[in-house]
């Protein structure tokens, strides 16, 4: 398994009668989480999906062609070092330009530059300018995202865009994603999410998610799911829903085993993005005491924060508790002076000390893991369940966008949480709107 980047996916949506933000972030996520990252031989066959009616989204929405799915291939290339993609035998037009490019490679599944593109230019039938930011990995010399020499791709050309006025879309609809555990718990199941796309007041700004921690999807409902988790920090959901007309930037970063997501628009997201985090988390107890753990978080125009008492990287995930219900975990991390929540900041938002940032020995910062814990409720009582494996903690007087790691493998980004990276070096920050 490797990690795998969309950063900073830009988007605009005009001339909608409703807001439909989240229905692009449905899209994409669908395009990610099943081609980029889950995708198989087939460019039309999406994969990491539950294997039975693992969706009730419309194929309008996700395989319908050539409206939404304009062009397929399984014999894409790139060059080292070229930001053109060529197709022999293919048919690109002019009308592509400005659409998205899925591209993955099966055969080669640890490769970061299986993402989403943006077209830039259609220079003939068989070629495709793009703008490898969003992918691609990083060059040897200048750290900056660049397109290797690759052959065989499989590739989409997609316009999420139009999707979002598909036929037949309702609220309520979703897709259930199937996990691909870690080598770290043996014996877990292939966990389960399902994702819901909903609208409020008739605008699609919400976004919903269960977690199965045993991957119980019956083509109709999980026999051991968590409660649907909305974002409790707004009532709106993702979105505002005033506003018709929308721009905005999408960062996925996932493996097989975790998914991370943060979206902000120019006028639908407030002040604020919203997102989720969701992941296999490393087991603490015994197999036999906890055989499938699988936890969630999701924000809705709240940022990221993890200094929060209600929500964000603080007090914001939630899992299956023993009793099979749904409860919220407390992330805690090590301080340096002891075991402390996220909450009383010994790192994150609050921990601004730059002295307390800094190992001046060898020039390095100082970061910390996450444990989830569960205190507030004396039954289901856990000092310590799992440990975070896709994110870490830093003080927040380490500036925003410093890679961490003697390879670069986290990035912080702000209030102390620092998602997985792969040393790249943008020429713009990952969220060009803020976080």
């Amino acid at each position: 398994m490797a990690n795998k980047f969309c950063r900073a996916l830009p988007y605009s949506i005009a001339g909608t009668s409703v807001a439909r933000d989240a229905l692009f972030v449905t899209k994409a996520a669908y395009e990610f989480w099943c081609y980029c990252v889950n995708g198989g031989s087939s460019p039309t066959t999406p994969g990491g999906l539950a294997a039975t009616t693992p969706t009730t989204l419309p194929a309008a929405f996700l395989e319908n062609s050539p409206t939404i799915l304009m062009a397929s291939g399984t014999n894409g290339v790139t060059t080292n070092g070229s930001v053109v993609f060529t197709s022999a035998g293919a048919s690109f037009s002019a009308s592509m330009a400005g659409k998205y490019l899925v591209v993955w490679d099966p055969t080669t599944p640890t490769s970061t530059e299986d993402s989403i593109y943006q077209i830039s230019t259609v220079p003939s039938a068989t070629t495709l300018e793009l703008i490898v930011n969003s992918g691609g990995s990083p060059d040897p010399s200048t750290l900056k995202p660049r397109l290797t020499a690759r052959s065989g791709l499989r590739y989409r050309i997609v316009d999420m865009a139009s999707s979002i006025n598909a036929a037949g879309l309702a609220t309520g609809q979703y897709m259930v994603w199937q996990m691909t555990p870690h080598s770290g718990n043996p014996g877990q199941a292939n966990s389960q999410v399902q994702w819901f796309a909903r609208t409020i007041s008739t605008s699609w700004t919400q976004i919903g998610l269960s977690v199965s921690p045993g991957g119980t999807w019956t083509g109709s409902a999980f026999t051991d799911g968590t409660t649907e988790e909305l974002p409790t920090t707004n009532s709106s959901g993702f979105f505002l829903p005033s506003n018709l007309s929308s721009t905005g930037f999408v960062t996925m970063i996932a493996d097989k085993d975790y998914f991370i997501l943060h979206v902000r628009s120019a006028v639908n997201s407030g002040s604020t993005g919203s997102g989720c985090h969701i992941e296999i988390p490393q087991r603490v107890y015994t197999q036999a005491q906890d055989p499938n753990p699988i936890t969630l978080m999701v924000y809705g125009l709240f940022g990221l924060s993890s200094g929060s008492s209600t929500a964000g990287y603080g007090p914001g995930f939630v899992m299956r508790n023993f009793d099979n219900t749904t409860g919220k975990q407390r992330t805690l991390t090590r301080s340096l002076w002891g075991d402390i929540t996220l909450a009383a900041m010994a790192f994150g938002g609050n921990m601004t000390d730059s002295r307390y940032s800094y190992y001046a020995l060898s020039n390095k910062a100082i970061t910390t893991e996450g444990l989830l814990s569960c205190v507030g409720t004396a039954t289901q009582f856990s000092a310590a369940r799992v440990r975070l494996r896709s994110v870490r903690f830093c003080s927040s007087a380490v500036p925003s966008y410093t890679r961490l790691g003697d390879q670069g493998q986290y990035l912080h980004l702000t209030n102390g949480v620092c998602v997985p990276w792969d040393n790249t070096i943008l020429g713009y920050n990952l969220m060009p709107l803020g976080f």
